[in-house]
């Protein structure tokens, strides 16, 4: 600052003043503006992540609402609980409706037949791994119980590792548990369905079976009786209808003890040679009755070996595919070799196969055949 003495024509003469040092008032001024430049940039950053906060919450919300979740959260000292809208709409109830603590929002609304098991295993599988997941019924404010599904993680904990804190959610299964239920009951129906038609099956069979064996006795006596050569014809053209319709009677007996679960493999001893000869004994005539020439044939190191398993069953399903072979073959042969397959720690393997000249069994239906004896 400064002033200056002047002559009467106004030239200066003589000049008065005062040096002051301003540098620490200007740093300070300049300290002060970087910090009001810094408040700002960080009033703009606070401003951005508020924003950003507010479209996270957002989206949160919006994607819990399209997902029909409702959200928890509780303190798990203080029993103190908050919950989201859905949570409570899914009930039926208005938000805020429901209370902020743990019994007045959660378990006083837990079936009663539910909520023991609920409350230990919620307790238990969040102090041991945080994290749980259960199904339960709650109260709706209808008075009717929903299935939810529940999931929740603790987020918090003291500093001896006690659970503090921890969030979850609701999920309402009320539609996909009524579904099963429904599904369940027609599973049920058709089971006893089916088991009751395989009871009639069985007992058919049985019933089938006792006049049958009369018709094949009585037809067996007339024969030993009849010397009129026509006759006799007549008489072995019933025997044979007679044991083709006996079969059949057995397959349906079979069937129903297949899909009734009650069919067991026998355990006895046989030979090749005695199961291939009582196979014969069975199918020999249907294929002497078309012309047909049936050959049977096994290495001689494999006739007299002792077998063990159900010859009954091995019989049964050699005679049905020699039949069908039969059945399909107009002229020529059907050969059924036995060879050996190969040797496990569970026993011996063997390979039967049949060739003849006809038209043949699919072999869909060798599958399903098969099929069904593994069963």
């Amino acid at each position: 600052h400064g002033c200056a003495l002047r002559a009467a024509d106004g030239r200066v003469v003589q000049l008065h003043g005062v040096v002051q040092d301003i540098t620490q008032r200007k740093a300070s001024e300049q300290a002060l503006e970087a910090s009001r430049r810094q408040l700002e940039a960080l009033a703009e950053s606070l401003r951005h992540a508020n924003a950003e906060l507010r479209r996270s919450e957002a989206r949160y919300t919006d994607a819990m609402e399209a997902a029909n979740d409702g959200l928890w959260e509780t303190n798990l000292q203080t029993g103190e609980v908050f919950t989201s809208p859905m949570y409570s709409r899914m009930l039926g109830f208005a938000p805020g409706e429901l209370g902020c603590d743990w019994h007045s929002a959660w378990l006083d609304l837990v079936h009663p037949d539910d909520v023991a098991f609920v409350q230990a295993e919620a307790e238990r599988m969040l102090g041991a791994s945080g994290h749980y997941e259960l199904e339960f019924r709650m109260r709706g404010k209808d008075g009717r119980y929903r299935w939810i599904l529940s999931r929740g993680m603790v987020v918090e904990r003291d500093a001896s590792g006690q659970p503090l804190r921890a969030v979850g959610t609701h999920v309402d299964l009320t539609a996909r548990k009524e579904m099963e239920i429904e599904l369940r009951a027609a599973r049920d129906t058709a089971e006893a369905a089916s088991q009751a038609k395989s009871i009639f099956l069985g007992n058919m069979s049985h019933e089938l079976r006792t006049p049958m064996n009369g018709i094949m006795g009585l037809t067996q006596l007339a024969l030993r009786r009849a010397d009129d050569p026509k006759q006799r014809g007549f008489l072995e053209k019933i025997d044979q209808s007679a044991h083709q319709l006996l079969g059949l009677i057995n397959d349906i007996l079979e069937l129903s003890n297949i899909e009734s679960q009650r069919i067991t493999l026998d355990e006895t001893d046989f030979t090749l040679e005695a199961l291939l000869a009582k196979t014969q004994a069975e199918i020999g005539a249907q294929a002497a009755d078309k012309g047909l020439t049936l050959q049977l044939g096994q290495p001689p190191e494999l006739a007299a070996l002792a077998l063990r398993g159900d010859e009954a069953r091995l019989r049964q399903v050699l005679a049905k595919l020699l039949g069908n072979a039969i059945k399909f073959t107009q002229t020529g042969a059907i050969t059924l070799r036995v060879s050996r397959a190969d040797d496990t720690p569970a026993g011996l393997q063997l390979r039967f196969e049949i060739q003849d000249t006809g038209i043949g069994i699919a072999p869909d239906d060798i599958k399903r055949l098969f099929s069904a004896f593994e069963q």
